[in-house]
């Protein structure tokens, strides 16, 4: 095959990766493939990986990266293991916070024709299925070690390309992390609503089980039943460590969701700052993080019934330092500020 006319060496690098990955599906001689190839596929381990477990192998060893890779497709003749892909990742994946305007893990080049957004999910079985799994494996075992959880920078912004065990592998590292500071969901989109709350339900087991200290959910219209499996986790486990900061800025669907608020105060004593808002801003908090925010509340036009348990929770509350309402308007801001009055009608100091 003639890879004469290529535009640079990242466009050799896609095709050949796009190669390997065909190759291996066919069932077509690895052996042979990689000894016709192997003088690209080193350019191509140059180009993509930064010391992942299997370039260690190649650098510690005379054997070659054909004979390597080989090794490693025979030691997993039961599930597809393409290293060489699989480790180019690790480039894209934070040890601790991604750069910002990074695009998805999952939109890079490498992956990107497995996970499209708008393809049937169904479609993805067999050796897709095998490869998918694999990759959201490693992407797992990387992202478990990061202090920061952003949902969209795994997927993007559409949840449904991955199904719901596939999110279970890829956010396994995080349920009783030690390292996990900040969680954040924003501006998601999804094909059904059974995707979006079986994912707020793993969210709620990593908020139990990890060390997870503040939660932001902002612009996205979450239903009711993603806030009731974030926070039957909560309600079921008192471990959660979550006790500093909660953002929740345009981010209700239904009127019911506000009673996550009211879940979290009742539930967490140790909660001390509570952020509703409807303006972008942006703030340095104690630990002299950064946070830019699209905040449009639809707080002041919800239900009262619920804007009463939240008035509630906020009185019975005695550990929440800070509550910040931006551009909370009308009953709603008056019923959230008359709650912090004293028995006296008085604002408690």
């Amino acid at each position: 095959m003639q890879f004469k006319g290529l535009a640079n060496r990242g466009e050799l690098k896609r095709r050949v990766a796009g190669m390997l990955f065909v190759m291996i599906a066919d069932h077509l001689s690895v052996h042979l493939a990689v000894q016709k190839y192997k003088g690209i596929l080193v350019k191509i381990t140059d180009l993509c990986m930064k010391r992942s477990p299997f370039e260690e192998i190649c650098l510690r060893s005379d054997v070659t990266i054909g004979e390597t890779l080989q090794g490693q497709l025979n030691k997993h003749s039961s599930r597809w293991s393409p290293p060489l892909l699989v480790s180019s990742l690790s480039q894209f994946v934070p040890v601790k916070k991604r750069p910002p305007f990074l695009p998805p893990i999952l939109s890079n080049p490498e992956v990107k024709d497995f996970f499209p957004e708008d393809a049937q999910l169904s479609t993805n079985t067999g050796w897709r299925s095998q490869v998918r799994l694999r990759v959201l494996e490693a992407i797992g075992s990387w992202i478990s070690s990061s202090e920061f959880l952003h949902v969209k920078d795994i997927c993007g912004l559409h949840i449904s390309m991955l199904t719901a065990s596939e999110w279970e592998v890829v956010l396994r590292g995080f349920r009783s992390s030690s390292v996990l500071r900040w969680m954040k969901i924003s501006r998601m989109t999804w094909s059904s609503e059974a995707d979006l709350e079986s994912l707020g339900l793993q969210l709620g087991i990593i908020l139990n089980t990890s060390s997870a200290t503040q939660l932001e959910i902002e612009d996205c219209r979450l239903t009711a039943g993603f806030f009731l499996n974030l926070a039957s986790g909560l309600r079921e486990n008192s471990h959660s460590k979550l006790k500093w900061e909660l953002y929740l800025h345009h981010a209700w669907e239904e009127a019911n969701a506000l009673k996550f608020i009211f879940e979290v105060l009742n539930g967490h004593r140790q909660l001390e700052t509570l952020s509703l808002g409807s303006h972008w801003y942006q703030s340095e908090n104690r630990h002299e993080r950064l946070y830019y925010s699209y905040f449009m509340s639809e707080i002041a036009n919800k239900d009262e019934a619920a804007g009463l348990l939240l008035s509630q929770a906020l009185r019975q509350n005695s550990c929440l330092e800070e509550l910040i309402l931006e551009r909370v308007e009308g009953g709603s801001a008056a019923l959230l500020l008359n709650a912090l009055a004293g028995d006296d009608g008085n604002p408690i100091d």
